[in-house]
């Protein structure tokens, strides 16, 4: 405040004494100049609207830069205030999002103990055992929402990729988005060499949307193959349909929140796989299928050797 008050004085100071100054010389100067009284009193009449114009030009120029200046502070200002909010929903997004997760996790354990008793007294049997991978994928997803609560990074292990793209394929085959589909892979000729460092949870949840999406581009009937491919710097898994395709003027912002292709789409999946994606240190590209539709491109980069 005291600043303010003393930038605003220096300011009236330094109009005043140059005020006086162009009065004092150009008196001086308008006596000089004039031959007699009349003409004294021309000149000094057009100096004195000389002075006006230039102080009200000095004005206009001084008072539109406050304004914009001013006007650039709002628009900052609301912007600050704007992602205050945000940051503030998002926080409390994210604790209710933990405490449902733990709740929800203490129903899943109860399932999850059903399903044991069972399977103990009807024995071994492939829906259970995709069952109960549905049930501790859930868990695993849970745990994840409490963990991202605690800001806590994900769990990274050594993953063998074609064993859980195996796994993901028994979890996600009964979906209705793939019950019906022709669901291929290559993961029997695939690659010796498919083992890396990875987050398994995050890995899973990119592997699970992408099918479903693909399921859901060929309306549920159409053909769905998944490839692992590998080289000397990365795995590839890549996920293809047979669906109309991704129009290149729509892949730019396809992977951003509620956008989608599909008219019953939420816009979710995509963007839920991106950014899992993200938070491994994996690339998610759309690309044309040979198939017809969309190929979906997760590259796991291998470390530096």
């Amino acid at each position: 405040m005291r600043s303010a008050t003393q930038k605003a004085l220096f300011v009236a100071g330094a109009y005043c004494a140059s005020a006086a100054l162009y009065i004092v010389l150009s008196s001086r100067v308008a006596a000089a100049l004039a031959s007699d009284v009349a003409s004294l009193e021309r000149i000094e009449r057009m100096k004195g609207v000389a002075f006006i114009l230039v102080t009200s030009a000095v004005l206009f120029v001084a008072t539109r830069a406050m304004l914009r200046r001013a006007a650039v502070d709002a628009r900052a200002l609301n912007l600050q205030r704007e992602a205050l909010v945000a940051t503030e929903r998002k926080a409390t997004a994210g604790m209710m999002a933990a405490a449902i997760a733990h709740d929800a996790n203490n129903v899943l354990t109860a399932l999850l103990g059903e399903l044991a008793l069972i399977e103990d007294e009807v024995g071994s049997r492939p829906g259970l055992r995709n069952l109960d991978a549905a049930a501790q994928r859930l868990v695993d997803l849970n745990r994840r929402l409490i963990t991202a609560a605690k800001t806590q990074s994900e769990t990274v292990r050594v993953v063998d990729v074609r064993q859980l793209c195996t796994e993901v394929l028994g979890v996600y085959r009964p979906h209705g988005a793939l019950r019906r589909c022709k669901v291929v892979t290559n993961l029997e000729h695939a690659p010796a060499d498919v083992r890396l460092r990875a987050s398994p949870v995050l890995l899973q949840q990119i592997l699970g949307n992408l099918l479903v999406n693909a399921g859901e581009a060929t309306d549920g009937k159409g053909t769905v193959e998944l490839r692992l491919k590998s080289d000397a710097t990365a795995l590839v898994v890549e996920v293809h349909d047979d669906g109309p395709g991704v129009p290149a003027d729509r892949r730019e912002n396809l992977f951003e929140a509620l956008v989608t292709t599909k008219a019953t789409g939420t816009g979710l999946g995509l963007y839920s796989a991106r950014a899992c994606a993200t938070a491994a240190g994996f690339t998610l590209a759309v690309d044309d299928s040979p198939l017809g539709g969309a190929c979906f491109r997760v590259t796991l980069p291998r470390p530096a050797a």
